[in-house]
């Protein structure tokens, strides 16, 4: 799905929208601008009283929500800790281990075209991003936001 840009007096009115409108932790509606969805997050975040490591399931994953700290959070998870993966799926649905490993790379990934994309190298931002869509079209329903 592809969003306009928007101004900063924009983006200033959709997260005062979301402040006004969204009730926190109800789901994030994917058709939000990411401005909203992300104001939506970050609400969640201060709500709780938790990092978002502190509670972060897949139900509460979504990657495109997150700033490059976030990310880079999520990326340092070790990707052959069972109990984090298990937790992190509420349970243990086949293929698990591998999605958490691939959640963990599309994080890194994810992170890394943020900073490319800051400092100008569109070029490269493309490159992590297209490696981020094929991990993702590579996941099980279950891993998916």
């Amino acid at each position: 799905m592809l969003f306009r840009n928007l101004s900063d007096k924009e983006a200033s009115e959709f997260k005062q929208w979301a402040r006004e409108n969204y009730r926190p932790f109800s789901p994030i509606q994917g058709i939000w601008h990411p401005i909203v969805q992300a104001e939506c997050c970050l609400i969640n975040q201060e709500k709780s009283g938790l990092s978002i490591d502190d509670f972060m399931t897949i139900s509460d994953f979504n990657p495109d929500c997150m700033d490059i700290e976030g990310l880079d959070k999520f990326g340092r998870r070790s990707a052959t800790d069972d109990y984090q993966a298990t937790m992190f799926f509420n349970g243990a649905p086949d293929g698990y281990m591998t999605a958490y490993a691939h959640l963990i790379m599309y994080a890194i990934l994810k992170s890394r075209a943020m900073e490319l994309r800051a400092i100008g190298d569109i070029q490269g931002a493309l490159w992590c991003e297209g490696i981020c869509e094929r991990i993702y079209s590579a996941l099980p329903d279950f891993a998916r936001w």
